[in-house]
């Protein structure tokens, strides 16, 4: 069964809040951890921050929840949603029963006790789970946040009030997921053949949706490919390398095409802001520096090529002010390198599906798919 996991599950922001985590700190006296203040400044906090499915039960006329999410490895571990950075203080002084600082942030509410980072000490940035009945009370879970999101996937609820599993389906452009027997439902939330004609951003994916994250039997030691490659990674582009799996193709959604018999990308990705840049996916750390090096002609490199382009490719700065900037580079230009943005993680929040119609007769809205499918079919 295809599921959802890991970055799928989490919803990125769209605004910059940075001065409100700063302004957070400054008032508490509390210094996040450096993944888990990059982690806040990436992805929501909040009720609305995990990306979970409901279901229209046409029996019951109302709407109900197809799935929980679990933690891969840990199956009695069960998040519940992601707490603002008031409410995971709040719940980190109700669990050390203290009005004062904390060692932890209850981050995450899980169905039993809660989902902790720690603030301080040599295990600063590791996650926890809080289980007041445990012994001990503290499981490790992960080294920090983006290791244990990427933990996260989705499970099927026990049992669905008179509905099969078999069929749920999900209707191109509805956030509702449907039961078979509602196949031809029609309300405001449908969409028409007009509004979906020629290129569109509406219903592509955006940003860590089209990534796969590294699974717990992906384990990469970058140490020893900094040593072998006598070069030293910059930070936040490390824990990016760490987290995510480099040097696969981007998760396009797909369809089967009904005439040709064949499986095919429905549209293709760009960047917010640049739309001649047409994005095509990301490098592993060794042929990064070997398109630097060929591009550089020289050994000691100035700039990591870590994603390809229709034209060029993305680039981040190794030393100095450019450190962990990221740049595009452009062959066909007198400046080589032009400044996108400040961080990696920063970058991937502006990649934008845009979906493109192949000019053979598909309409988008006759597209459906099993919820727990990942290829489109035309709706029989």
């Amino acid at each position: 069964m295809t599921l959802r996991k890991g970055f799928e599950l989490v919803r990125p922001r769209t605004t910059d809040i940075t001065q409100q985590i700063t302004e957070f700190e400054r008032r508490y006296g509390i210094e996040l951890p450096p993944a888990f203040r990059l982690f806040a400044e990436t992805f929501e906090l909040g009720d609305l921050a995990l990306l979970e499915r409901k279901f229209f039960n046409p029996h019951y006329q109302d709407e109900r929840w197809v799935s929980t999410t679990a933690v891969e490895g840990f199956g009695e571990v069960q998040v519940v949603s992601l707490n603002t950075l008031e409410q995971s203080l709040q719940g980190a002084q109700t669990i050390e029963q203290t009005g004062g600082p904390v060692s932890y942030l209850a981050f995450a509410s899980a169905i039993v006790g809660a989902v902790c980072v720690v603030l301080r000490g040599p295990d600063r940035d590791r996650i926890l789970h809080y289980d007041p009945n445990g012994e001990p009370e503290f499981t490790p879970l992960a080294d920090n946040v983006f290791a244990f999101v990427s933990l996260l996937c989705e499970q099927p609820e026990e049992e669905l009030d008179s509905v099969s599993f078999v069929d749920i389906f999900e209707h191109w452009g509805d956030p509702l997921l449907r039961v078979r027997l509602d196949d031809n439902h029609e309300g405001p939330q449908r969409r028409t053949a007009s509004s979906i004609a020629g290129p569109t951003s509406d219903a592509g994916k955006t940003g860590f949706e089209l990534l796969e994250a590294r699974g717990s039997a992906d384990v990469v030691d970058f140490d020893a490919i900094e040593r072998r490659l006598g070069l030293e990674l910059p930070p936040e582009f490390r824990l990016f390398a760490e987290t995510f799996a480099l040097g696969r193709e981007l998760r396009l959604q797909t369809y089967l095409h009904p005439s040709f018999s064949d499986e095919r990308a429905l549209g293709y990705v760009t960047v917010d802001g640049h739309s001649d840049i047409e994005f095509v996916g990301f490098n592993t750390v060794d042929n990064a520096v070997l398109f630097s090096q060929d591009i550089e002609h020289v050994d000691e490199i100035e700039y990591l090529t870590v994603g390809y382009s229709v034209i060029g490719g993305i680039a981040v700065g190794l030393r100095g002010d450019k450190r962990d900037v990221v740049f595009v580079y452009d062959p066909r230009k007198p400046q080589l390198y032009i400044e996108l943005c400040r961080g990696i993680f920063g970058f991937v929040r502006t990649l934008r599906e845009v979906i493109e119609p192949d000019g053979h007769g598909v309409q988008l809205e006759d597209l459906v798919r099993p919820w727990n499918g990942r290829r489109w079919s035309l709706r029989q």
